[in-house]
């Protein structure tokens, strides 16, 4: 327990030693030696008085150590002499310890404070600082409320918005920023933390200095920036027009950030499809020291430049997209050897090489990104889809769980997991999924595709359309989009308009396959089954597995009675796609045209085992079974089918020839009103008496 400060007092007699008016900071008890009194000392070896006590305190070593060295020459020192001995080394040690406290405080207290400035200067100090200094205005531009504080501020605010604006869109690439946004200050007249990191940094490399002045002038309605970075001219053009000063200032900071963070602003131009952004790379590898770590995401820059190419070249140019994909896979691979502890390399060689059809060393390369950062979760996703495009659907949900668990602020994951679950027919998790992907960056047209196709699959078309419509509005471009639109548009009746959205998504994307099946569909409804089938056709040669389209050829066949094509086309779906339900019907329409009836059973009962929504597939097999005389069976099916499609009049027709059969006639009398009511126009055979 901490004492308060008192005097010090001895054991053998209980006397009060020391003053009173300056206390100590702690108290001790010494103890020494007993005896009954404290005898006389000679002159020669008495104590100092205690009124040589500086301050009442402890006197300094030549005060108190002389007399006890001299007394070392004289006879023994009685008892007494020795306790009065051993007093004073005790008021040294605590004069020594006092000097030791008030040194240590000192120093400690320098410390605080060196700890205080390093923390503020760490905060504002850093590589790629800017010290921005006041940009002058015009007059006139003054006068306008555009201050000289005001075009500063505009300008700071608009690198910082370059450099959030990249760093957002890197999110969606296989490159990763790794610098951090840049520390601009302002600096203000006398003494601040601004000022003094702007003053420190007059002292450091170059690389680091980043003084940044400039000026507005006006030359008649001409308005003209100019910025200087450490004195030097980077920047000087001229505008015209109510926009001139917000042009510049836009332009003039993509400019200083190419000077300060070339990569950010190479990576900022290669997302608008700017040419620019590959000069800006060879640039950083051709200045750059190539052990920087900047040179390595210069040539992973430079590799996603020539994959964009190879993706934007027609279908036809061979030559281009393998020269392409060359210098691509050129370019990683020198980003990995100048740092082979480089992820993003790893990541975009594997985007190459699944472009090149080579999944094995895709796969090896996605795993090695994923070894070198385990919580790098785009490695993930990008493994995910390439495991789901060869259907290994568990894998790839188990991957995009993954990523989205190392990322949660990621939507590709969520919204490339819906696609699976929807596929599989698990539309609630997939809205589940499409919705948060939506909720994590809604500004991507994908997820919206992907809702208007659920909703599409559901019979809501209004609600689909609104999700297609969406999707356009955010990219004009999203060929899904069209397509998707083209879809809705021909269930609603809308040919022409379902014909004009499938031939702008064969203009945006050229190799989507799924606008020629939309087309060709739009035609067999019209009865040009020539059209459709070369349309078809034009679709299998874009995506040869694409089973639906095997699928709708073979109506087409079966439609002109070419049955044994037909039953090719069927079977060449299921063989690529076991999982999907209409080709199985179309094989039992097939081969119950060809007397197979029990093949046509089966085949029926499998679409249902697979979507037992299709409510064309319970109709099927109820007319099959009323034919082989099984009505039981075909009465459930019946009602299955009105259960799944309520207007369904023809199945309410024939339940009545069933229930005449059965004699039946109150049930029969029913089902024939209600087929009566659902389609009046139509011409019923076989009407019951009443």
């Amino acid at each position: 327990m901490r004492r308060t400060s008192g005097p010090v007092e001895t054991t053998s007699s209980g006397t009060s030693l020391g003053c009173s008016s300056r206390p100590f900071v702690f108290s001790l008890t010494v103890a020494l030696p007993r005896t009954p009194h404290l005898p006389a000392i000679g002159t020669t070896g008495r104590l100092l008085p205690l009124r040589q006590m500086r301050s009442c305190g402890v006197a300094d070593e030549k005060d108190t150590i002389a007399p006890i060295t001299a007394q070392k020459d004289a006879a023994a020192p009685s008892p007494g002499a020795t306790g009065s001995a051993a007093w004073l080394d005790w008021r040294r040690l605590v004069h020594l310890t006092n000097r030791a406290i008030t040194a240590a405080t000192l120093f400690s207290s320098l410390g605080f404070v060196a700890l205080i400035v390093g923390l503020t200067v760490a905060a504002t100090l850093r590589a790629n600082s800017i010290d921005l200094q006041t940009i002058p205005v015009p007059k006139t531009l003054a006068d306008d409320g555009f201050s000289e504080s005001v075009a500063t501020q505009r300008l700071r605010d608009a690198i910082n918005e370059i450099h959030h604006r990249t760093s957002a869109r890197v999110a969606k690439t296989t490159l990763v920023l790794r610098q951090a946004p840049l520390d601009i200050a302002i600096p203000k007249a006398g003494l601040s933390v601004e000022s003094m990191a702007s003053w420190l940094r007059g002292m450091l490399p170059n690389t680091w200095q980043h003084d940044v002045t400039g000026e507005f002038t006006q030359s008649g309605d001409a308005l003209s920036l100019r910025l200087r970075v450490n004195g030097n001219v980077v920047f000087s053009d001229s505008a015209n027009g109510p926009d001139a000063v917000s042009a510049l200032i836009d332009k003039g900071a993509l400019k200083l950030v190419e000077v300060i963070e070339p990569f950010v602003a190479a990576f900022s131009l290669f997302y608008d499809d700017d040419l620019h952004a590959d000069s800006i790379a060879d640039h950083i590898i051709a200045t750059f020291p190539s052990d920087d770590e900047t040179v390595a995401m210069a040539h992973s820059l430079k590799g996603s430049i020539a994959g964009r190419r190879f993706h934007a070249r027609a279908s036809d140019d061979y030559r281009g997209r393998q020269d392409d994909l060359a210098e691509a896979m050129a370019e990683f691979r020198q980003a990995i050897r100048l740092a082979r502890n480089y992820p993003e390399a790893h990541l975009g060689l594997g985007n190459i090489l699944v472009d090149l059809g080579k999944q094995e060393e895709a796969l090896a390369e996605y795993r090695e990104a994923i070894r070198l950062d385990s919580n790098y979760a785009t490695p993930h996703t990008n493994l995910g889809l390439m495991l789901s495009n060869h259907g290994k659907e568990d894998d790839a949900i188990a991957e995009y769980r993954t990523a989205i668990r190392l990322d949660r602020k990621r939507s590709e994951p969520h919204h490339y997991l819906g696609n699976i679950l929807h596929k599989r027919g698990e539309d609630a998790e997939a809205v589940a999924e499409y919705r948060e992907a939506i909720q994590l960056d809604p500004k991507d047209a994908g997820p919206h595709v992907g809702l208007g196709y659920v909703w599409e699959t559901q019979g809501k078309l209004d609600m689909a359309m609104a999700e297609f419509r969406e999707a356009i509005r955010l990219d004009r471009n999203n060929a899904d989009a069209h397509n998707g639109l083209g879809n809705v548009l021909r269930t609603r009746g809308e040919p022409d308009e379902a014909v004009a959205e499938h031939r702008a998504a064969i203009q945006l994307d050229p190799k989507l396959a799924a606008p020629h099946v939309g087309l060709g569909n739009v035609w067999y409804d019209r009865g040009k089954d020539e059209d459709a089938v070369a349309e078809y056709r034009e679709a299998i040669r874009l995506d040869p597995k694409l089973a639906e389209l095997h699928h709708n050829i073979g109506l087409v066949w079966t439609k002109l009675g070419k049955l044994d094509e037909a039953e090719a086309e069927f079977r060449a779906a299921i063989q690529f796609n076991p999982k999907l339900a209409q080709p199985h019907n179309g094989l039992g329409i097939v081969v119950e045209k060809q007397g197979r009836h029990d093949e046509a059973a089966a085949e029926y009962r499998a679409a249902i085992s697979l979507d037992p929504r299709l409510e064309e597939v319970r109709f099927n097999l109820g007319r099959l079974l009323r034919r082989l005389g099984r009505n039981d069976e075909a009465v459930a099916e019946f009602r299955e089918a009105i259960r799944l499609n309520p207007k369904d009049a023809e199945s309410h027709h024939i339940l009545s020839g069933i229930y005449r059969d059965q004699g039946k006639a109150d049930e029969a009398l029913a089902e024939y009103d209600a087929a009566i009511r659902l389609d009046p126009m139509r011409q019923l055979p076989g009407t019951p008496t009443r």
